[in-house]
C-alpha cells in the first residue's frame, strides 16, 4: 500500500509554471498544507480514509532523492510504498498513465532517487506533457517552460485528472486503479485541436477563447454524518451555491438518496446521508467545491467525475425544479433500500453518463450483510540550490 506521494519539480517562483512542476502542481491541488521538513515540504494526512505522507523536494530536480530518502528513512518505509508524480515527455498532453517500476527514461528527478533510494521499485503517475514541436526548441528548454496559454487553460482538468487517479490508488491500491487509469484514453491528445503543440501562433488566441468559453459538466457525491440535523446539512448546500454562484458556474440537478450503508467504515461511521449534484463550469469551480467540502467535519467522504461534453454557459437553461435541495429523508434503520441503478434512472449504464459504477459501489453498498464483519463496538461508535546541468532537467 502507497505511504508516501511525492511530487517532483524544482523550487522558486521561476519555475513554478513550468511543465518540468506538473509533480507539485498535482500534489497542490489536493490542497494539504505543507510544511518546511527533510529537505523539501511535507505533511502526514489523511487522504481518502488512510494516512498518507506528501512530499514535494526542494533539493532541484536532480537531488529529488535526498528529500525522498530522508522522510524514507524518518518514517521506515520500503521503495514499494512510495509513488512519485511527475512530468512524462512520452505521453501526449492530457494523458495520465500510472505505472509500477520501470526506468529513469531520462528524467533526472527519477534517475536521482533511483540512484538514493535503492532502485527503480516504486510506483510512478505520469502526467503527459508532450514533446515540442519539430524545430521549435531543445527538449530542455521545452520542459523548462510555461505551459503555453491555450494549454494553461486546460491544465486544470489534466491536474484533477492526475488527483482522481491518487484517490484510486488510496482507496484501492496500485494495481486496480492502473487498470482503470491506464484504460481511458488521454483527455487531449497532441493532435486535439484544443491542444497548443499543433497549433500555430496565429491560432492560438482563437483556440483559446473558444476553450474558455465551453464549460465541463460534472458529477459529484458527497456524504453527510448520518446523525446531521438538517440545519447543518444545509449550511453545507448553501456553501455549494455560494462558491457556484461567485465563480459563474450552473448547479443543474439535486438528488438526495437518503441514509445507505457504507461500504466500509470510514471514521467510524457505518453509514451515511448522500447528496448527488450534477454541476456545469470549469474545474477550478470544482476544485474551490471540493477545498470547501473538506472544510466541513460533517462531510466525511466526497468524490467528483467529470464527464464528456462541453456546454455554453451562457446558453444552458436550468430547471429550478432540478436543484431544490430538501431535507434528508430515511432513517437508520430501513430494511430495504432502492439500488444505485433504480436511484440513477439507470443513467450509470449509458456511456458517458451517469456516475461510474466503479465510483459508486466505492461508496456505499445496498445488501444489509455485508457489514456482518464490523465489530458491534464499531456500529455503535459510528451512531454515537538551482541546477548547473542544463540537460538534467531533460
Amino acid at each position: 500500500m502507497i505511504r508516501l506521494v511525492v511530487g517532483l519539480g524544482n523550487p522558486g517562483a521561476r519555475y513554478s509554471r513550468n511543465r518540468h512542476n506538473v509533480g507539485f502542481m498535482v500534489l497542490d491541488r489536493l490542497g494539504y498544507e505543507l510544511s518546511p521538513g527533510h529537505g523539501g515540504r511535507w505533511a502526514e494526512v489523511r487522504f481518502e480514509g488512510r494516512e498518507v505522507a506528501l512530499l514535494q523536494p526542494l533539493t532541484f530536480m536532480n537531488r529529488s532523492g535526498e528529500a525522498l530518502g530522508s522522510v524514507m528513512s524518518a518514517l521506515g518505509l520500503e521503495l514499494d510504498e512510495v509513488l512519485v508524480v511527475h512530468d512524462e515527455l512520452d505521453l501526449p498532453f492530457g494523458s495520465i498513465k500510472l505505472k509500477q517500476g520501470g526506468g529513469a527514461a531520462g528524467h533526472n528527478g527519477l534517475g536521482s532517487i533511483v540512484d538514493r533510494c535503492g532502485g527503480p521499485g516504486f510506483a510512478r503517475l505520469r502526467v503527459g506533457i508532450g514533446r515540442p514541436p519539430a524545430g521549435s526548441g531543445s527538449i530542455t528548454d521545452w520542459v523548462l517552460g510555461d505551459f503555453s496559454e491555450s494549454d494553461g487553460v486546460r491544465l486544470a482538468d489534466v491536474l484533477d485528472d492526475a488527483t482522481h487517479a491518487l484517490r484510486g490508488v488510496m482507496a484501492d491500491g496500485v494495481d486496480v486503479a492502473m487498470n482503470r487509469v491506464n484504460a481511458r484514453t488521454g483527455r487531449l491528445k497532441t493532435d486535439d485541436p484544443r491542444s497548443s503543440s499543433r497549433l500555430g501562433p496565429k491560432d492560438q488566441e482563437e483556440h483559446m477563447t473558444a476553450a474558455k468559453k465551453l464549460a465541463r459538466e460534472y458529477e459529484l457525491v458527497y456524504i453527510l454524518r448520518p446523525n446531521l440535523g438538517p440545519e447543518e446539512a444545509k449550511k453545507v448546500s448553501d456553501r455549494i451555491v455560494e462558491v457556484l454562484k461567485a465563480r459563474g458556474a450552473k448547479l443543474t440537478h439535486v438528488d438526495q438518496w437518503g441514509k445507505r450503508k457504507l461500504a466500509y467504515p470510514i471514521d467510524k461511521h457505518t453509514r451515511g446521508a448522500f447528496v448527488y449534484l450534477r454541476i456545469v463550469g470549469f474545474s477550478d469551480v470544482i476544485a474551490e467545491v471540493e477545498r470547501n467540502l473538506r472544510i466541513f467535519d460533517s462531510v466525511i467522504r466526497y468524490q467528483t467525475v467529470r464527464l464528456e461534453g462541453l456546454f455554453d454557459l451562457d446558453e444552458l437553461e436550468v430547471d429550478p425544479a432540478e436543484i431544490e435541495f430538501r431535507e434528508i429523508e430515511g432513517g437508520e434503520d430501513e430494511e430495504e433500500e432502492p439500488s444505485f441503478e433504480e436511484r440513477l434512472g439507470m443513467r450509470s449504464r449509458e456511456p458517458g453518463s451517469g456516475m461510474p459504477d466503479e465510483v459508486l459501489g466505492d461508496l456505499a453498498i445496498d445488501d444489509d450483510d455485508a457489514l456482518d464483519d464490523v465489530e458491534p463496538e464499531a456500529e455503535a461508535e459510528a451512531e454515537a540550490e538551482e541546477p548547473t546541468d542544463t540537460g538534467e532537467e531533460e
